[in-house]
Order: C-alpha cells, then structure tokens, then sequence
C-alpha cells in the first residue's frame, strides 16, 4: 500500500518541478494514474534505473557548503548532514531529471538535471534555478 501511495506523490512531485502548481484536477488524474510500474517505466525510458543512481551522495553547492543525501533504491531519500536540518523523503529520476520530495510539509520539490560521471564517480547538476552543484557518491 505504501508504494502506490509513494509513487504517487513522486509523480505529483515531478510534474510540478520547474513549473508553476497544477491544477487541482490534473493533480487528481496523475495520483490515480501513477503506479511502480509507469514510474519504473519513465525511468527506463532515459536509459537509467533508479538503482544505479541510489547510494550516499555528498552535495557541494556554489556557495561550498554540503549536504549528505542518501538516495534509496525504494525511491525514498534521507539527508544526514549538511545544509538545513535532517530530511527525508521520495525522490525520481525521470524525464532526464533527479526530483526529490520532502515529506516536510512546507517544502517544494527540488528536481536538477544529471550530468555524467567523471572518473570518480562525481557528476555535475544544474539545479531548476541554474546553480550548479556537485556530486559525489560517498563510500
């Protein structure tokens, strides 16, 4: 039960990163359509599973600060350390973008764009308002 219900709310989440709120009616329809399938769908679509991006990630941000996220393979996340305080939450990667969902109440959806590895694992992301952010898995 809890996994539609997850789905569900990561495609609410990803239809809403980088434009404005839908409306109430499209948000309806898309919850009752979203299944672990059409979601595990969308991912193989761009050539990627959601288990080769989970793992534990360090974030550097422009300004150099950090942050910890742990990317789970069941689409949920938890960041550890780092910038604001202890989150957790369901994140996607789907439609060429990475959107992760606080369960927060009061916070939006983030999604970035991934860019591809270098030789040590680290990506580059641009984030929805153009800063980039580095990536690197953590062991």
């Amino acid at each position: 039960m809890r996994t539609p219900i997850a789905c569900a709310i990561l495609l609410l989440a990803l239809s809403s990163c980088g434009r404005q709120a839908p409306e109430q009616n499209a948000a309806t329809n898309a919850a009752e359509a979203a299944t672990p399938g059409s979601i595990q769908g969308e991912t193989a679509k761009a050539g990627i599973t959601l288990e080769q991006h989970a793992g534990r990630w360090e974030f550097t941000y422009p300004d150099g600060t950090q942050s910890t996220i742990i990317l789970r393979a069941d689409g949920s996340y938890e960041r550890i350390a780092g910038v604001d305080s202890a989150d957790r939450g369901l994140w996607i990667f789907a439609e060429e973008r990475t959107c992760l969902l606080s369960l927060k109440a009061e916070d939006r959806p983030w999604c970035y764009v991934i860019g591809e590895a270098n030789e040590y694992g680290s990506r580059t992301a641009i984030m929805e308002d153009g800063s980039v952010v580095t990536i690197s898995p953590v062991n």
